[in-house]
């Protein structure tokens, strides 16, 4: 899940790409699944990547570092190694994790980032990963 709130002016708009993948641990380096989510992100080029389930004990710090135009704010992973990560090509100026408790008695979390657009708004990114039955 990616939420998205863009300000409601349109003045100086500017486009800015976003990506957002379920990557469900592809993009492991050293597998063909990396080699295919590399693929994917040279072609698409986006401004901004959202990821959920970036899985595998691997350190994100080594895939930020092949994309060396991001700059990334990632999870340190679940008991189950997924990560939830933003990377941008504009600079992360506040990044956060937020608690809700849905009533089922535990918390989630929600990961957010502002990043600093050209222009004099920011947009603010948000990414979870819940379970359906959450």
């Amino acid at each position: 899940m990616c939420l998205l709130f863009l300000p409601s002016s349109t003045t100086n708009a500017l486009d800015v790409s976003i990506l957002n993948y379920n990557i469900n641990a592809v993009g492991v380096l050293g597998t063909t699944g990396r080699e295919s989510l590399q693929r994917i992100l040279d072609h698409f080029d986006p401004d901004i990547i959202i990821f959920q389930e970036a899985k595998g004990t691997t350190n994100p710090d080594s895939f930020l570092a092949v994309n060396s135009d991001y700059e990334g704010y990632y999870s340190s992973g679940d008991g189950a190694h997924n990560r939830r990560m933003i990377m941008s090509k504009y600079d992360i100026i506040d990044a956060s994790v937020r608690e809700f408790n849905l009533g089922v008695g535990s918390l989630r979390t929600l990961y957010a980032a502002t990043i600093d657009i050209p222009g004099d708004k920011d947009i603010e990114i948000f990414t979870a990963h819940w379970h359906a039955s959450n």
